[in-house]
């Protein structure tokens, strides 16, 4: 009968250390097959690098928190592009304008304008519109045994309004041209005046009680010489 027990207590023993066993061989298994409990965490930097051999060895299942480094973007600011000036009057075909004021009052004399005509002919067009001023005329009549007193307005061009253009050579002092509206120069209105010399000159631009347009052309060629930059 002892033998008996004896036996079932050995039996017993047995299974317990083979339970334990195959406990043990699990957890080494499990071990063996996720590596270290702490999670993989990997940097990519941008640019191309070899791989280590020890990520390569990294099972597939492995869980990894993956982290880029931020790229960094340079931003241009481009220079802001000049603004094109545009003529305000189209010159005559080959000519240029190198003076021009549209419907400018005047009531005293301009800055003059100062000119090297290396090729003529220099050409100013100007147009003048006088100041309008209005008399007031009584006019007094009878109709029958009634008498009226009525006032009568007439506009015209203001008598005094003058404009006059001299073009003077610098080199030697003589006005070689003037020309303008009102008093000794009539009332023509436009007018064109023409300096065919070569020369040195100032030209004078003055007015009282005129609104005025005026544009002053040389021919493009020879007059600009161009500087050693643009050559």
């Amino acid at each position: 009968m002892e033998e008996q027990y004896q036996d079932i207590l050995n039996g017993f023993v047995i299974l317990l250390l083979i339970i334990n066993t195959m406990a043990i061989s699990t957890l080494l298994s499990e071990k063996s097959q996720y590596g270290s409990s702490n999670p993989v965490i990997t940097t990519t930097e941008s640019g191309s690098s070899s791989p280590d051999t020890n990520d390569m060895n990294l099972s597939a299942n492995s869980p990894a928190i993956t982290a880029t480094s931020p790229v960094k973007t340079k931003i241009s600011t481009l220079p802001a592009k000049p603004v094109p000036v545009q003529t305000l009057v189209p010159a005559r075909k080959d000519y240029v304008n190198i003076f021009y004021m549209q419907n400018k009052e005047l009531n005293t004399e301009m800055p003059p304008v100062y000119l090297n005509l290396l090729n003529p002919p220099l050409i100013i067009d100007f147009s003048v519109n006088p100041l309008n001023v209005t008399d007031l005329i009584p006019y007094d009549y009878k109709v029958l045994s009634t008498e009226h007193h009525d006032v009568i307005n007439v506009s015209h061009a203001y008598e005094n309004a003058i404009f006059l253009v001299t073009i003077t050579d610098n080199d030697s002092g003589i006005v070689v041209a003037q020309n303008g509206y009102g008093k000794d120069y009539g009332l023509q209105s436009p007018q064109t005046m023409k300096v065919m010399q070569r020369g040195n000159y100032t030209i004078g631009i003055s007015g009282m009680y005129v609104n005025t347009t005026i544009s002053m052309e040389v021919p493009k060629a020879d007059n600009f010489p161009r500087s050693a930059n643009n050559e």
